[in-house]
C-alpha cells in the first residue's frame, strides 16, 4: 500500500484504515493507495484507492463514502469535475448526486483523527 499523505500523521491514517477494515462489506477489499487532499475553504479529505478501483473518502464533515464509479487514479477522481461530460464521471464532491448515495454513506467522527494532535 502506498501512503502519499502529507497532512495526516501515520497514527491518524491508521485510525482511518481500522475504521475502513471494520466495515463488513469491504472485508474483501484491499487499499492500494492513500492520499489526502484539501478541496478549498479548509475542507480536508482522506482518500483510499481500493483494489476494485473504487474510492473510499473520509470528509471533514464526518461523512465517509464509497464512490459510485471506478477510477484509474485518485487524481482522476479528485479532478473529475474539471471535465463534466456525463454524471457517471462525477467524482470528489459530487457523490451525493449519483445513485444509491445513502447506501454508500458512512458516519465517521473526523475530529477523532485529529485528537492526537490536540486540535479538536
Amino acid at each position: 500500500m502506498k501512503n502519499k499523505c502529507k497532512d495526516f500523521h501515520q497514527n491518524e491514517v491508521q485510525l482511518a484504515i481500522d475504521f475502513f477494515n471494520s466495515i463488513e462489506q469491504f472485508e474483501n477489499n484491499k487499499i492500494k493507495t492513500i492520499r489526502d487532499h484539501h478541496s478549498g475553504g479548509g475542507c480536508m479529505h482522506l482518500l483510499f484507492h481500493l483494489d476494485d478501483k473504487r474510492i473510499f473518502v473520509f470528509h471533514h464533515t464526518d461523512d465517509a463514502e464509497i464512490s459510485h464509479g471506478k477510477w484509474k487514479t485518485l487524481s482522476e477522481y479528485i479532478w473529475s469535475d474539471q471535465s463534466l461530460d456525463n454524471y457517471e464521471e462525477l467524482g470528489l464532491g459530487w457523490e451525493w448526486q449519483l445513485p444509491n448515495y445513502k447506501d454508500r454513506l458512512f458516519n465517521f467522527d473526523f475530529d477523532y483523527l485529529l485528537k492526537s494532535r490536540g486540535e479538536s
